[in-house]
């Protein structure tokens, strides 16, 4: 199943993506995140977040946004991160979306 989903970042995704983007999310692919460090980033979702699980917390920084359930802040901590991946679950269908947060 695909959901719309919505990136917006102040950083480069990649070398050839803008900085905001919208992409269809197939839930059976992970996507790629690309990071900066010091620079934030915002995904915006098709559903409420219910739950955020970070590989390496040491490295990447999620929150939930406190006045919309539907947004996720991310940021690396550190300029020497190392790649790790973030899993999403949303409410009411327990939707779950995987990523890999790639420092660049």
């Amino acid at each position: 199943m695909k959901n719309l989903l919505f990136v917006i970042s102040l950083f480069t995704i990649n070398a050839h993506a803008d900085r905001i983007q919208s992409l269809r999310f197939d839930k059976s692919q992970v996507q790629r995140i690309y990071l900066a460090p010091g620079l934030g980033s915002i995904v915006l979702f098709p559903c409420a977040l219910e739950e955020v699980f970070v590989g390496r917390t040491d490295d990447l920084k999620v929150q939930i946004s406190p006045n919309d359930k539907k947004t996720l802040f991310m940021n690396l901590k550190l300029s020497s991160s190392l790649p790790t991946n973030v899993i999403v679950k949303c409410s009411p269908d327990r939707s779950i979306f995987v990523f890999d947060a790639i420092p660049n």
